[in-house]
């Protein structure tokens, strides 16, 4: 047993956007992955009184359940390229889950192997895994599969991870996916074109945050825009909104730098704190069509 203090976690649903217009990127950038949520959860309350202990190649560090399972909630080898499978099991006892941001900035890392054994994924957990390829999932799982390398959940509902270093420039989200985990498309290096099915309804929190888009459709379908959601992706120049976006909140495209004119749709209510901040060229409205949508410092 150790005494170590958990992985900082990047930011979630509940995070709030940059508190001043006067910041520049680089500082909410920093503030934006430091800052903690407003609220701990009764599990993190509950993990600070937790012993933590190493796997005995120190690769990863886990805590054990009640129930005497293992959860893993630090990657310490961040820096180790190529695979990493995660155990099924550490001193006999089965891992069952990743905690959030289990794996983040393990920059040099290609691939994952997921164990059988694993039921439960905390979000964000390979959140910064700018040289990850695929995802595997051991035969005889019963919560998650990998299709062509992207994971989900087994009924095949939830994509949970894109993986950020995937060759394709090009994807197309099955129908049978009605939910994004958050940053699930973060870091995609390689990716420029992106439809959003009608199956969804919401864009997570940092779900496609510092990837290389270039173009976006969304379908009517989908009515919220979580904070950070397209945050940094640099190389956005066009977003297709839909007829159904009803509230776009703090941050979402917070230095789109390519992006210089939007039209929003005459359904949109709100657009939240600096939800276009900090771009070159602050992002223009048209087509509003008197929709009583409010802004927050809509251009600052």
């Amino acid at each position: 047993a150790y005494a170590e203090t958990d992985v900082t976690e990047p930011p979630t649903e509940t995070e709030t956007a940059a508190e001043t217009v006067e910041e520049t990127t680089e500082e909410a950038a920093e503030t934006e992955t430091e800052a903690e949520t407003e609220e701990e959860t009764e599990e993190e309350t509950e993990e600070t009184t937790e012993e933590k202990f190493k796997t005995e190649d120190g690769m990863f560090s886990y805590k054990i359940n009640e129930d005497g399972s293992v959860r893993i909630f630090n990657y310490n080898v961040t820096g180790f390229p190529g695979e990493v499978v995660v155990p099924s099991e550490i001193d006999g006892r089965p891992v069952t889950k990743l905690s959030n941001a289990t794996f983040m900035n393990a920059f040099a890392i290609t691939s994952v192997v997921l164990p059988a054994s694993l039921t439960e994924l905390g979000d964000s957990v390979f959140f910064g895994c700018s040289s990850l390829e695929s995802i595997r999932v051991e035969e005889g799982n019963t919560a998650y599969k990998s299709e062509d390398g992207i994971l989900f959940t087994a009924d095949g509902k939830t994509l949970y991870c894109y993986p950020a270093a995937k060759a394709d420039t090009q994807y197309t989200i099955p129908d049978t996916v009605n939910k994004l985990s958050p940053s699930c498309f973060a870091y995609a290096e390689n990716l420029k074109h992106m439809n959003i099915p009608d199956s969804i309804g919401f864009i997570p929190g940092w779900g496609f945050a510092y990837s290389s888009l270039e173009t976006i459709t969304l379908a009517d379908s989908v009515t919220e825009i979580d904070d950070y959601a397209f945050a940094y992706c640099k190389s956005l120049k066009d977003i297709d909104f839909g007829e159904g976006l009803v509230q776009i909140y703090n941050a979402s495209f917070l230095a789109c730098e390519s992006l210089t004119e939007i039209t929003i749709p005459a359904s949109l209510t709100r657009v939240g704190q600096y939800a276009f901040a900090g771009g070159s060229v602050a992002a223009r409205l048209s087509n509003v069509q008197g929709n009583n949508c409010t802004y927050y410092h809509f251009n600052e």
